[in-house]
């Protein structure tokens, strides 16, 4: 049997992306989605790491719950 542990998952969206797109296009969206991305960088605590992205859903995994809020 493998050893077990437990993480803390943080997944997080980026509210209205769908609208932002149709309202002013995938050039416009690609660059609030890069600007996302850095700033979610930025936020990742110490303990935390981004596991996943889905379009502009972010799955990130942390050892411990409290890495999970702070990058939250």
């Amino acid at each position: 049997m493998a050893d077990e542990r437990h993480v803390a998952v943080l997944m997080v969206d980026l509210a209205g992306y769908t609208a932002l797109t149709e309202a002013h296009g995938n050039v416009e969206a690609a660059h609030v989605v890069a600007r996302y991305l850095a700033l979610a960088a930025a936020a990742t605590a110490p303990g935390a790491r981004l596991l996943e992205r889905v379009g502009d859903g972010l799955v990130f995994i942390a050892e411990r719950a409290d890495a999970a809020v702070r990058t939250a």
